[in-house]
C-alpha cells in the first residue's frame, strides 16, 4: 500500500471584483488584507504577495465566505504537509464565539490610544447641536426647518 502524502492549500492571489456595498464584513474577517473604504474595498499592499497570504488562509477564505455579493476572489494552490492552522478551527470559532480576536498567524492587534480631553471648540458645538428627527425613520414628532428657509 502506496501512502498518500498530506497536502494543503494556500491562497496565493486575492482580489476584489466589481460591485463591494462597502459593508465592512471582510475587513472586519482579515484586516490584514482588506481595506474598506468609502466607495470600495482594495487590498492592502503587503497582501499582494503571496507569501504574506500564506498564513492568512483562513481568515481570506472566512472573509469570502461572508461577502453577502460575492466580490472576494482568490486563487488556491495545493502544497505539501499538514495545514499549520489544521486542528485549531475550533478553537478560533470558540475565541470568535466569546468575542475574541484570535486569528492563526494574525498580527497584533490595533495598539489603543489614550484619549485626552475634547477639543472645547468641538464639544460647544457638539453641545449646541440639534438634531432633527427624520420623517422616514418613523419618528412622530416634526422635523424643525431651517429659519431661513420660512416664509
Amino acid at each position: 500500500m502506496a501512502e498518500t502524502a498530506e497536502t494543503h492549500q494556500i491562497v496565493t492571489k486575492v482580489w476584489i471584483a466589481p460591485g463591494c456595498i462597502v459593508c465592512d464584513s471582510c475587513e472586519n474577517d482579515c484586516p490584514e488584507v482588506f481595506d474598506v473604504q468609502e466607495e470600495t474595498c482594495v487590498i492592502r499592499p503587503p497582501a499582494l504577495k503571496a507569501d504574506f497570504l500564506n498564513p492568512l488562509t483562513p481568515s481570506i477564505i472566512v472573509a469570502a465566505e461572508g461577502c453577502p455579493v460575492d466580490v472576494i476572489k482568490f486563487d488556491l494552490k495545493d502544497v505539501p504537509g499538514p495545514a499549520p492552522w489544521a486542528g485549531k478551527e475550533a478553537e478560533l470559532a470558540a475565541a470568535a464565539a466569546a468575542g475574541g480576536e484570535t486569528r492563526a498567524s494574525a498580527p497584533a492587534a490595533k495598539k489603543e490610544v489614550a484619549l485626552g480631553p475634547p477639543d472645547p471648540k468641538w464639544q460647544a458645538l457638539i453641545s449646541t447641536s440639534k438634531i432633527s428627527a427624520s420623517k422616514s425613520a418613523g419618528f412622530s414628532f416634526p422635523r424643525r426647518a431651517c429659519p431661513s428657509t420660512r416664509r
